[in-house]
């Protein structure tokens, strides 16, 4: 039988673990964490955008659904209260300059739709 990967695998692959670690310690996301770190904030996130989740609570019991699958991604036992903690007191900065990271290995026709539009 083969093996079909989820589309949350198929883009955690595209995400290169160590620059983004490397963005984590530049903006000293995970100071002082002790539950839930910038990595599982990452996954959890990418996986309610896939799924469309408008709350915490909706992404917790969805990622609950995969809950043998956290091992291979990685991640740690999600909570909604220590998930909403740490959104808040996370430094966006760290999300943010991944995220042009990414976008500066894309080709320049690519870009367009994501960069901001001036006044």
């Amino acid at each position: 039988m083969s093996y079909n990967p989820n589309i949350l695998s198929q883009i955690l692959n595209q995400v290169n673990k160590k620059d983004f670690e490397n963005q984590v310690s530049n903006n000293k996301g995970d100071y002082k964490v002790q539950k839930i770190f910038c990595y599982d904030l990452l996954v959890a996130m990418i996986s309610g955008q896939i799924k469309q989740h408008e709350s915490t609570r909706c992404l917790i019991s969805g990622m609950s659904l995969f809950y043998s699958d956290k091992y291979h991604l990685n991640i740690s036992e999600l909570k909604r209260s220590s998930l909403s903690d740490s959104l808040i007191s996370r430094p966006a900065k760290v999300f943010e300059d991944y995220f042009y990271s990414l976008l500066s290995e894309m080709p320049r026709t690519s870009k367009r739709k994501f960069l901001k539009k001036g006044n």
